[in-house]
């Protein structure tokens, strides 16, 4: 059979003055090579890593490239891998350091490796300071990751907590604010100076949890049923206490830009604060 000719009439913006008609094995083997096309991109993609390099992908490492970010997929059968990442933080260098259970995780790109966390079990917060130290608060246990020769070396605190906090329950949050690091559970925020603990005790109510926020090198805390407040120093200083803002809790503030910060709320959306007022934030959802 003679191939089908294609005029070059099809490609052209000028009407086509009469049908244009394909015969069924033209149309045929033209589907057939695009979905060849299309299966030997992706066997290709399989064994190209994150670099660009062919290497021998896992199959629980495999990569994909369909017009979006270039992304891979770690498994439980990838070497190193727990059960649960909670949380994560990268560190000056480069390195992604993970929360996990009974452990942190270190990622340098090509292996994982387990640093045990004495005494604790969820890891849920980490912070990363400009030196490198990163500062951990998991469940009961409090402490920090010190460089020691390139490598992390876990270093525990709980033990300089002062006698009036002897449960500390789930650490949930840290945060590095000046020279403090300040560890939150759902009873008290710990300051750390760097020598001693100082406690901030915290209203409870079972099932509300503290969150922390920021924005112009400021520190908040908020909770339901609590004003949302600034950390200052061993204090907090309330400084919006909205009905609205009462019956959920502040859970990220966004800086747009100079005076203008979004409130990210768990439950009750967003709102513009300015001039120490909340404003409902219109979204197209």
């Amino acid at each position: 059979m003679m191939p089908a000719k294609i005029s070059l009439s099809v490609i052209s913006r000028s009407p086509i003055p009469t049908p244009l008609r394909l015969c069924r094995t033209s149309v045929i083997g033209a589907l057939l090579l695009m979905l060849h096309s299309v299966s030997a991109g992706l066997d290709g993609l399989d064994e190209t890593d994150i670099s660009g390099s062919s290497s021998g992908a896992d199959s629980g490492q495999r990569v994909r490239e369909l017009g979006r970010p270039l992304y891979r997929t770690f498994t439980r059968r990838d070497e190193g891998i727990v059960n649960k990442i909670l949380t994560g933080v990268q560190d000056p260098r480069g390195l992604m350091v993970f929360g996990g259970i009974n452990c942190v995780l270190e990622y340098d790109g090509q292996r994982w490796t387990s640093i045990p966390i004495p005494n604790s079990t969820w890891i849920q917060a980490l912070a990363c300071d400009k030196s490198g130290t990163i500062y951990v608060g998991g469940t009961g246990e409090i402490g920090a990751l010190v460089l020691d020769g390139g490598t992390y070396r876990y270093k525990s605190y709980t033990s300089l907590v002062p006698a009036s906090e002897p449960h500390l329950g789930e650490i949930k949050g840290v945060a590095i604010h000046g020279d403090d690091v300040y560890f939150l559970s759902d009873k008290a925020l710990l300051r750390w100076s760097g020598q001693h603990f100082s406690v901030i005790h915290l209203p409870y109510e079972v099932g509300n949890s503290w969150f922390f926020s920021s924005f112009s090198g400021r520190l908040f805390v908020h909770a339901k049923h609590q004003p949302y407040s600034e950390v200052v120093g061993d204090h907090l200083q309330p400084v919006l206490d909205d009905p609205v803002l009462r019956e959920t809790a502040i859970i990220a503030a966004i800086e747009l830009a100079k005076e203008k910060v979004l409130l990210v709320t768990q439950d009750k959306g967003i709102f513009e604060f300015r001039d120490s007022q909340i404003v409902p934030f219109k979204t197209r959802g």
